[in-house]
């Protein structure tokens, strides 16, 4: 079964200052970790943003609307999307290798494997708290999606629960990292060192 990739860029970087997707760990920007699983997942990953810099990546699409944060997003991609099951990541998220596809990175993605079988409308990891990146979010939940943001709400914790969700397992928390500020990207290069 294929599933599409799509990446989120359009934020603005406020706390951090500058466009975090082409900030650098080593000789590789933040968002070059990403679409490393990407590639892994689909040969044709979609960036989301309309920053004209991160053409020289992938493919990029513009948001649908520039106010409305991630979850604009993801409606983005979902608009977009040509495959029903969508795989959604983050560019500020570095370890995201580590998490979905552990130390032998060309193994099979774990969120593929036990998403498509979950028969859910989005899998994603986590508890009580629920991480929104990565996630797999099925095209079929476009329409309540865009209902939800038309309604004003755009805070994901709430929208993914009013779905029929399926969460992964954490096995470890760090790996989770959102890139926001130069204290973030420190324990990002620390952890991807270790």
């Amino acid at each position: 079964m294929e599933v599409g990739v799509y990446i989120l860029a359009g934020g603005k970087s406020k706390r951090m200052g500058v466009d975090k997707a082409q900030l650098k760990i080593g000789h590789k920007c933040l968002i070059e970790y990403v679409l490393d699983v990407a590639y892994k997942i689909n040969k044709n990953p979609i960036i989301v943003s309309s920053n004209k810099a991160h053409e020289k990546f992938a493919t990029c699409i513009p948001d649908v609307n520039v106010e409305g944060g991630p979850a604009v997003g993801i409606l983005t991609a979902l608009s977009h999307a040509q495959y029903e099951q969508n795989i959604i990541l983050s560019c500020d998220m570095p370890l995201v290798d580590l998490m979905m596809c552990g130390p032998d990175s060309y193994r099979d993605d774990v969120m593929v494997a036990k998403g498509i079988n979950m028969n859910a409308d989005i899998v994603c990891y986590g508890g009580d708290f629920l991480y929104p990146f990565p996630g797999m979010y099925s095209k079929r939940i476009l329409s309540k999606w865009k209902g939800l943001l038309d309604q004003g709400e755009n805070k994901l914790q709430r929208m993914i629960k009013s779905f029929a969700y399926k969460n992964l397992a954490i096995e470890d928390q760090e790996l989770f990292l959102n890139v926001n500020t130069p204290e973030d990207l420190i324990k990002a290069e620390n952890k991807l060192r270790s």
